[in-house]
């Protein structure tokens, strides 16, 4: 199978609520591979042990990656949101973000691919410092890391599902648009990544979205139109980014 290259992911995973587990399933059932975001300070034993069950069942379907500490907001300006950047010194930054790694190494072991999200996609120069000092693999923000001497796989999520009201809050766009949005990104070359929050998904029709999204990746994919990968496959790949090209190469059985 040929085709450009797709990752899908899921963040503010902390609760294992209704949205989450009838997306899961759908998921699940058409074997299309998945990043889910953890909040390691806020993630209930419950949806630990389910999220393991289901790396165990199907540990190249599913990516276990570890999304900020808290989910903290420490701007103080309406319309700015972040836990890491935002000129928070690098002590600070290098504190949360290693306590969210230990967290995650103890409650998931070896089926935490060790992997950073910082949440609202802030992060400052310090915050890419501390991912290669901690030894990530790869970071994932909303957008390109223009820093030259990095370690890690930088595997930014460039499409996002949900929209955002006023307030900051989200909700969930209408299939075309996350179709055409998509299609926008694939264009560009690369990988495209595809982020979405399952707890903006509130009502049977932004559900109906979601579902149909999901759905037609899953159609895509099966046609060799694309080809839906996770950050581990980019890992074994020894995927890079040089001078703002990707280097490396993603096998088609990968």
């Amino acid at each position: 199978m040929s085709g450009p290259v797709v990752f899908l992911r899921d963040d503010d995973i902390f609760k294992a609520d209704a949205a989450l587990l009838e997306l899961d399933l759908l998921l699940e059932k058409h074997l299309l591979p998945i990043v889910y975001g953890v909040i390691p300070d806020r993630c209930d034993k419950e949806t630990a042990s389910m999220l393991k069950r289901r790396k165990q069942k199907a540990p190249d379907l599913i990516d276990l990656v570890q999304h900020g500490w808290a989910h903290n907001n420490y701007s103080k300006y309406a319309g700015s949101k972040f836990e890491f950047g935002g000129g928070r010194s690098y002590t600070k930054q290098h504190e949360d973000m290693q306590k969210g790694r230990l967290v995650m190494q103890k409650t998931f072991g070896q089926l935490f691919t060790p992997a950073f999200i910082p949440p609202f996609h802030g992060f400052d120069d310090n915050t890419l410092k501390v991912v290669d000092d901690l030894g990530f693999s790869v970071f994932s923000a909303g957008r390109r890391v223009m820093m030259a001497e990095r370690k890690f796989i930088d595997l930014p999520a460039l499409v996002s599902l949900n929209s955002y009201d006023s307030g900051g809050a989200p909700g969930v766009l209408e299939f075309s648009d996350m179709v055409a949005k998509l299609r926008k990104c694939l264009v560009l070359g690369g990988v495209s990544g595809v982020v979405y929050h399952h707890a903006a998904v509130k009502t049977e029709h932004d559900m109906r979205n979601m579902k149909r999204f999901l759905l037609f990746l899953a159609q895509e994919r099966d046609r060799g139109h694309i080809r839906v990968k996770i950050f581990s496959d980019f890992i074994k790949a020894k995927y890079r980014v040089t001078a703002g090209r990707m280097a490396g190469k993603l096998h088609n059985g990968a």
